[in-house]
């Protein structure tokens, strides 16, 4: 039997993604720094992965159309996208847990207790930049991803159990805006393990 549609890709090791990645507030993929200055910049702790999405809504305008088939691909448009970011946490500070509730505000007393609160007044300065990002290769890749004007769509969630750890469920949805309504709201890097830049893949 022949053996050369039973073979693997030359650069298998180098273009796989491993370990479990951590979910930053701040990263840059052109110059991600010290290891010192991305801990500082992790939102919380996992356990089990992070799960990443981006799926395209799809409109078929030959839906309604005798003698079209389904499914025609110059009739097919996109009708928006659905980014998401989630997962599950097992540890909770301020920063966290705010950005967990979503629209939220807090207060920190002079003893150092702070005060989180739901508010029902959503603002543009609740939607924060999210990033993904894990190991890539062998040595220093890495791949990223960016989700955009990010809301939490889960809210704030925790489960504790006895003689266990508290976990807390996260999931954060990208948004799009009307002042630019054709981008979306998420990004894709690739850094291989060489010096080439971090490649950036966008979704039209």
């Amino acid at each position: 039997m022949s053996q050369m549609f039973v073979q693997l890709p030359e650069d298998l090791r180098k273009s796989i993604s491993t370990e479990a990645g951590i979910l930053l507030t701040e990263f840059d993929p052109e110059n991600p720094g010290e290891a010192a200055a991305i801990k500082s910049k992790i939102l919380l702790a996992t356990s089990g992965g992070v799960s990443v999405s981006c799926v395209a809504t799809l409109k078929d305008f030959g839906s309604d159309i005798d003698n079209c088939p389904k499914n025609t691909m110059e009739l097919a448009e996109i009708d928006g996208y659905e980014c998401t970011i989630s997962g599950t946490g097992v540890t909770v500070n301020a920063n966290s847990a705010k950005y967990a509730m979503g629209a939220a505000e807090s207060t920190t007393s002079e003893s150092g207790v702070t005060a989180i609160k739901p508010t029902m007044a959503l603002g543009t300065e609740h939607f924060k930049t999210l990033w993904y990002v894990c190991k890539y290769g062998t040595a220093d890749g890495f791949v990223a991803v960016k989700l955009e004007n990010a809301l939490s769509t889960g809210g704030f969630s925790m489960q504790s159990t006895d003689r266990e750890k508290g976990k807390y469920a996260f999931s954060y949805k990208g948004f799009s805006s009307i002042e630019n309504p054709t981008e979306v709201p998420f990004k894709f890097y690739i850094k291989p393990d060489s010096v080439v830049p971090a490649a950036q893949v966008d979704v039209t």
